[in-house]
């Protein structure tokens, strides 16, 4: 069986060596759809975080909801995830693509339904759910996208503009959210005390030794509801404009593959699979990403939770969030357009960020949990490193796809990128379920769990993962043997024939 899967692969890529290929403009509009498309998922995967003070006093939200609008990320990609898988490999990405695009619109919809009480709060988490199965498409399929559309020399860009663009409608979220919806007045729905439901009425405040204060206030929760049904509104609007320029413009493929790795066929899912698990290198390289990962994606969705003891203001939060995403986005496409011209040096690249992120959140615990009695919590020392881990987090996540997939080539992009976002999904759902099941007053522990991911994925992916770049190889051959790729202005003069590779 091992000698006919290598014979097969050995036809595969030599098929791919012998194709036509040739660079389409179009590429950039699909690059333009499919990072919208993450940007709002995103988006509307972080909507409630941001605002949590807010969406507690106007929702009714509970802090086991705020867990359970966290998990719906791996709730709703760990078990629909082999259905993509399939439908990448069936179709292409077009139908994928629509069908996340649909299940965004729909889910945004779905949570601006006029319920109230807890038949709204149901409803807003079916919307989240359908909003999370979408991730199957907009993390699994970033490197199919720009395998098929994307010459060898831009496909790792590619990849990071629609990874990192993504990852800014989290910062966005953290900028939009609050700007739109007003913080809970103090006043309101303190202990020993009554509120007035009409601006500027006077408050009777009662203290413990019956002494009576009289001070203006005002309770905000139905400005805070109307503020967040506009929100929901607008977020649903721009999720129904992505879906309907995702079907009328979104292609399956352009006439002509971009590069000679991706002329060549693929495995059926099945061969594909049984050919994964036999690959170690792929094993090792998913698992080490997929740790450092899950373990941010699932401490970020409840970071405005984790440092409230610490009086960390929602405001500091959202200012460091949008900071750090937008540098670690411009960051992570300057890193992608070298490691195009880098080839082979992916991996020591992922093994320098984590290094830093391991150090950077070392340090956040000697501030945070005043570990060794060296350093105190301070403001200034929480959001420096708050800001690096997550650029780092942003330049990790466009190199460990693409690094993955060049060690299973030739199975499938699609395939292979979906078994890693599943793994994402896994320890994150795992970093969750062990936080949610440690008292309120320990969360700090979660400082713990991080470095305790990291540690043991520096190592695994230092010793044990491979620094393949089949894909490169490939290319690299056809180009020796035969000149350039064309762009559509030469494919298109009757002078140039398409390069025969």
């Amino acid at each position: 069986m091992q000698d006919i899967m290598e014979d097969d692969q050995s036809s595969l890529l030599l098929n791919a060596e012998l194709s036509p290929t040739r660079k389409s403009h179009y590429r950039w509009v699909i690059l333009a759809l499919f990072s919208l498309l993450s940007l709002l998922q995103s988006g509307v995967w972080d909507t409630w975080g941001p605002i949590s003070p807010s969406a507690t006093r106007a929702i009714g939200f509970t802090e086991h909801d705020y867990y359970l609008l966290s998990n719906w990320a791996p709730i709703g990609i760990m078990p629909t995830m082999p259905l993509f898988i399939w439908l990448f490999n069936k179709y292409g990405i077009r139908i994928p693509v629509n069908i996340a695009a649909f299940l965004v619109a729909l889910g945004t919809g779905l949570r601006c339904l006029p319920f109230h009480g807890q038949a709204r709060i149901i409803v807003i988490h079916i919307g989240q759910f359908l909003s999370a199965v979408a991730g199957c498409v907009v993390i699994g399929g970033t490197p199919l996208i720009s395998n098929t559309w994307f010459p060898s020399g831009e496909r790792i860009l590619a990849t990071s503009v629609m990874v990192c663009v993504g990852n800014t409608g989290n910062a966005l979220s953290y900028l939009i959210g609050p700007a739109i919806v007003d913080a809970p007045t103090n006043c309101s729905h303190q202990p020993n005390s009554t509120y007035a439901t009409t601006p500027n009425s006077p408050v009777t405040v009662t203290t413990d030794e019956t002494e009576l204060i009289t001070t203006p206030c005002f309770d905000n929760t139905e400005k805070m509801s109307r503020q967040i049904d506009y929100y929901l509104y607008g977020e649903f609007a721009f999720g129904l404009v992505i879906f309907i320029f995702t079907m009328l413009l979104f292609r399956n493929k352009p006439a002509l593959p971009p590069s000679s790795s991706a002329a060549a066929k693929r495995f059926d899912v099945l061969v594909g699979l049984r050919q994964l698990s036999r690959n170690a290198a792929f094993w090792a390289t998913a698992i080490s990403f997929a740790l450092v990962n899950g373990a941010y994606y699932g401490w970020y969705g409840v970071i405005t939770i984790l440092v409230g003891p610490h009086h960390v203001s929602e405001a500091d939060v959202s200012q460091a969030a949008f900071i750090m995403t937008m540098v670690g986005s411009a960051l992570g496409i300057a890193v992608g357009w070298f490691s195009d011209r880098l080839k082979g040096r992916i991996k020591w690249i992922l093994f320098f960020c984590y290094c830093v992120m391991f150090v950077t959140f070392f340090f956040l615990g000697l501030t945070i949990m005043g570990w060794f009695g060296i350093l105190g919590f301070t403001h200034g020392g929480f959001l420096a490193t708050f800001i690096v881990l997550g650029t780092f987090s942003n330049v990790i996540q466009p190199l460990g796809f693409e690094l993955t997939a060049d060690i299973a080539y030739p199975v499938s992009e699609g395939a292979s990128s979906s078994i890693v976002a599943w793994l994402i999904m896994f320890f994150m759902f795992l970093f969750l379920l062990i936080l949610n099941s440690i008292p309120e007053q320990d969360r700090d522990v979660s400082n713990y769990l991080f470095l305790a991911f990291v540690g043991i994925a520096a190592p695994i992916l230092a010793f044990s993962a491979k620094n393949e770049n089949k894909r490169v190889a490939v290319d690299t051959t056809a180009d020796s043997s035969d000149s350039s790729i064309l762009n559509d202005e030469e494919a298109d003069s009757p002078d140039v024939e398409t390069t025969n590779k």
